[in-house]
């Protein structure tokens, strides 16, 4: 359960691979992603993310090796097969969480996801993300000179009509 929070179901990803995790109610402590890991993780979850349902197993473990890139690499390059976190497996995995990693580091958008951490003394660390409520047009407001020409179009139109009406 979250303290403070609701009780709802949510997909989440760990952050801690090495911590053991547990299958029995947790109480979990909910903090948001700050920082460079806070905009990259939001930039992952708008670049790669889709529910699970429309995922099979190597996109979802493409992913959770994205997520543990993030919030576990020392250093400035984000590569899931090198570095001071790197992982052994699959080469299909590894390729598809590097591409994923691409997207995230090359994205500089509004990110369409607040991200969040949940935190336990015990049991594994984990990420969640909320869909943000981003509107995907952009609302064009007109500039003072059209409505001007607007004006000045209405302008003739009614003196052409005043014009032709019989004295």
């Amino acid at each position: 359960m979250l303290t403070g929070g609701a009780r709802d179901s949510f997909a989440a990803f760990c952050i801690e691979p090495l911590q053991s995790n547990t299958k029995l109610t947790a109480t979990y402590s909910k903090s948001a992603f700050t920082g460079e890991t806070g905009s990259l993780l939001a930039a992952l979850y708008t670049t790669s993310y889709k529910t699970s349902a429309t995922w099979g197993n190597t996109e979802q473990a493409a992913f959770q090796v994205a997520v543990w890139e993030l919030t576990q690499q020392t250093g400035g390059l984000y590569d899931a097969g090198t570095g001071s976190f790197r992982v052994a497996g699959a080469d299909s995995v590894v390729t598809l969480a590097n591409s994923f990693l691409a997207s995230a580091t090359a994205f500089n958008g509004t990110s369409t996801y607040a991200v969040f951490k949940l935190t336990n003394s015990t049991y594994q660390d984990l990420i969640t993300a909320t869909k943000l409520d981003v509107p995907n047009t952009v609302v064009q407001v007109p500039e003072p000179q059209t409505y001007a020409l607007l004006l000045a179009g209405l302008g003739i139109v009614a003196f052409n009509a005043r014009r032709r009406l019989p004295r």
